[in-house]
C-alpha cells in the first residue's frame, strides 16, 4: 500500500504541478516530429512514383492522415519550442532534419516547378509516361519541405516566428485559460493552412494552364495569345472589327443558349469597343432595334435541349440587307459576301454560319 501511495505521488506532480505542467507532452511531440516528419515526407515520394493510396492499400499508413498529424505536430513542436531544445551543441533528430531539408528544399521546388512545366509543354500525364512521376501527387512532399523550412526560420536565438505568432510562453501556462487560447489559435491556424493546401494546387494549376502557352511561346503575337485564351470567340469579335467601321451601331442576341458568350454585353463591348452595341436581354424573336445598322449573324455555340429543339440560328426575322459578310470557319477571313438580299434565318446558305448583316435602312 505504501508503495503504491508513493508511486502516486512521484507521476502526479510530474503532469500537474509546477512549470513543467506540460513538459511531458511537448517532449513526446518533440521526439516523434523528425520520425513522422520524414515519414510522412517519403510515404509522399512513393506516392509520386506509383498512385494515390498506395501507401495505405500496402503499408497501412493513409498519407492524408499522416499529413494533417505532421502539420499538428510541426505546430505543437514551434510552441514547445523551449521544452524540447536545449543549449547543447550536440546533434539531435530534430536538428538534422532541418539541416537536411534546407539541402533538399530548392531541388525539390525547382524539379516540381519543372516537370509542371514539361507537363504543360506537351501532354496531360507526359512526365508520368517519361519517369512515371505524377506531379500532382509530388505537389504533396515539396509542400511538407516548404513547411518544415517555415518552421525552422528563427526571429531570434530562442524564438520562432510560429511561436512569434502565437504569443506563447510554455513556462507560465494556466491549465483553463492558456488551453482555451491555445486550442482556438491552433485551429485557426490549421484552418487557413488546410484552405491555402486545398486551393494552391488549384491556382497554381489554372495559373499554369493561362499561361503555358506564353511558357510553350514566348515571342507570340497578342492576337496569337487573345486565340488561345478565347478560341473562336476571339476569332468572331476580330472579323467583327474588320468589317465594320468604329462608328456602327451592332445589334447582337440575348444572352440566353446558346449564345452565352457573343451574347455578353459586357464581354464583346471590351472587343468591339468604340462600336455601340444594342441588344433586346430576353426575347430570341425580338425585333432588330432601329438604331442598329448591322446585325451578328450568329449561329451560336451551346448545345440545345430536347425541350427547345432545334435553338440556334440568329436573328430569327427577315432582314433586307444591303450585304452579308460570311466567316470562314476557324479563321478572320471572309469566305464569301452577298449584296442586296434579304436575310432569312432558314435559309440552307446560314446553317452553321457566322457573319455579320449590314442592313439596309431605306
Amino acid at each position: 500500500m505504501t508503495n503504491s501511495a508513493s508511486k502516486i505521488k512521484i507521476y502526479i506532480p510530474v503532469i500537474k504541478f509546477g512549470k513543467n505542467r506540460f513538459k511531458f507532452f511537448f517532449d513526446i511531440n518533440y521526439s516523434i516530429f523528425p520520425i513522422l516528419w520524414t515519414t510522412t515526407f517519403f510515404i509522399g515520394i512513393l506516392e509520386s512514383f506509383t498512385y494515390s493510396g498506395y501507401s495505405f492499400r500496402h503499408l497501412f499508413l493513409p498519407f492524408k492522415l499522416m499529413f494533417a498529424l505532421t502539420i499538428f505536430s510541426g505546430i505543437i513542436s514551434r510552441l514547445g519550442a523551449n521544452v524540447g531544445e536545449n543549449e547543447n551543441k550536440n546533434p539531435t533528430p530534430n536538428k538534422i532534419m532541418f539541416t537536411i531539408n534546407k539541402l533538399i528544399i530548392v531541388p525539390l521546388v525547382v524539379s516540381y516547378l519543372l516537370v509542371n512545366s514539361l507537363e504543360l509543354q506537351n501532354y496531360p500525364n507526359y512526365v508520368f509516361s517519361m519517369i512515371h512521376l505524377q506531379p500532382s501527387l509530388y505537389y504533396w512532399p515539396m509542400l511538407l519541405s516548404v513547411y518544415l523550412f517555415i518552421l525552422g526560420i528563427q526571429l531570434s536565438r530562442h524564438e520562432t516566428m510560429v511561436r512569434r505568432i502565437f504569443l506563447i510562453n510554455v513556462d507560465k501556462f494556466d491549465l483553463l485559460k492558456t488551453c482555451k487560447v491555445v486550442l482556438l489559435r491552433v485551429m485557426i491556424f490549421a484552418f487557413t493552412l488546410n484552405i491555402f493546401m486545398t486551393n494552391f494546387p488549384i491556382i497554381t494549376s489554372w495559373m499554369y494552364d493561362r499561361s503555358k502557352f506564353m511558357i510553350k511561346y514566348p515571342l507570340a503575337s497578342y492576337d496569337e495569345k487573345m486565340r488561345y485564351g478565347w478560341g473562336d470567340f476571339y476569332d468572331y469579335m476580330l472579323f467583327i472589327r474588320n468589317n465594320t467601321p468604329e462608328d456602327s451601331v451592332i445589334m447582337f442576341p440575348p444572352m440566353i443558349n446558346p449564345w452565352m458568350d457573343v451574347g455578353g454585353g459586357g464581354l464583346i463591348r471590351y472587343f468591339l469597343y468604340p462600336r455601340e452595341i444594342v441588344q433586346d436581354m430576353t426575347d430570341v424573336n425580338a425585333q432588330i432595334d432601329n438604331r442598329a445598322t448591322y446585325s451578328m449573324l450568329a449561329w451560336g455555340s451551346g448545345i440545345c435541349t430536347p425541350e427547345e429543339g432545334e435553338c440556334h440560328g440568329w436573328p430569327r426575322q427577315n432582314i433586307a440587307a444591303d450585304y452579308i459578310v460570311y466567316k470562314k470557319s476557324k479563321s478572320v477571313d471572309v469566305e464569301k459576301t452577298l449584296y442586296n438580299v434579304t436575310y432569312n434565318y432558314s435559309d440552307e446558305i446560314n446553317k452553321g454560319a457566322w457573319g455579320i448583316i449590314k442592313i439596309n435602312k431605306k
